[in-house]
């Protein structure tokens, strides 16, 4: 199954962050990087179709947590940017559902192995899903065909004892006639 292209949704206002990021991705996995300097302006509705959410705790956005709980919880693997390494910050954002957090100056050799964990993860998760909906598909067409067959055996039982009846019936009435 070919799945295509890496997704990756990255937040953040940082232009020298995107960049790198951007070219980071590109030559590690030719992922297509969309780029989104506010929480208002990145492609939400979208957010299930991404393989990774990459969020700079620096854009410091209110709304930041809760879309970044919500991808989380629909799936998409989270990683946040935090500008410090602070442990509470961290427990908060694993809380969230984030995968991991980074923090800066940012690390592209661990980046990319988080994210290649993370994007395979993913995507193991969607090939299963999928194996699970055509599993239940094709549960439902079977259990609709043997429905109709067991109808039509139901049908055909009832030919049966019909003619048998009838058969029954003249095989009597033969043997009355004989009989006198």
């Amino acid at each position: 199954m070919n799945e295509g292209p890496t997704r990756i949704l990255l937040l953040t206002a940082d232009r020298d962050l995107a960049a790198d990021m951007r070219e980071a991705m590109d030559e590690s996995f030719e992922a297509r990087v969309v780029v989104a300097t506010e929480v208002a302006e990145a492609p939400w509705s979208e957010a299930p179709g991404f393989d990774l959410l990459v969020a700079d705790a620096a854009c410091d956005d209110p709304a930041l947590a809760e879309q970044v709980r919500e991808a989380a919880s629909s799936g998409v693997p989270t990683i946040l940017i935090e500008p410090a390494l602070d442990a509470e910050r961290v427990l908060e954002a694993l809380r969230m559902g984030v995968r991991d957090v980074l923090t800066r100056p940012v690390d592209y050799c661990r980046l990319e192995q988080i994210v290649r964990t993370a994007v395979e993860t993913r995507r193991q998760s969607r090939r299963e899903a999928d194996r699970q909906r055509r599993l239940r598909a094709t549960s439902v067409r079977l259990m609709r065909d043997r429905r109709e067959l067991r109808q039509r055996i139901d049908l055909l039982c009832k030919d049966l004892v019909g003619a048998y009846r009838r058969l029954a019936d003249k095989v009597v009435a033969a043997e009355e006639r004989v009989a006198k």
